[in-house]
């Protein structure tokens, strides 16, 4: 943002000075690779979550005391209604469990 609002203002300060006026594409140029480098770092983090969540999505269910799905289809079911309770403020699954605890509890 800082390189863009540069260029703006070199351009602006540099019109009538000939080749002077050049200038002002270098912090463009700035600004240019900085948002590539931004837009790249965020591709990383969002793959880096996407395989976290996909390698630990049972440790999550288990510290929410949610049983495992027993096949995909029941998983796909379970995710998209916790997504929905923590994305739209829907109510929590009904059923919790606390493993280690008598059933009657």
């Amino acid at each position: 943002m800082t390189g863009g609002v540069t260029a703006l203002v070199a351009a602006v300060m540099l019109w009538g000075t000939g080749w002077w006026a050049a200038l002002a594409l270098v912090p463009s140029a700035v600004a240019a690779l900085a948002y590539h480098g931004a837009v790249q770092a965020a591709v990383a983090y969002g793959e880096a979550v996407r395989t976290a969540f996909d390698l630990h999505r049972f440790d999550l269910l288990r510290a929410l005391h949610q049983p495992l799905p027993a096949d995909l289809a029941e998983e796909r079911a379970r995710a998209a209604a916790l997504c929905a309770s923590w994305r739209q403020g829907l109510p929590p699954p009904d059923r919790y469990e606390h493993p280690g605890e008598p059933q009657g509890s």
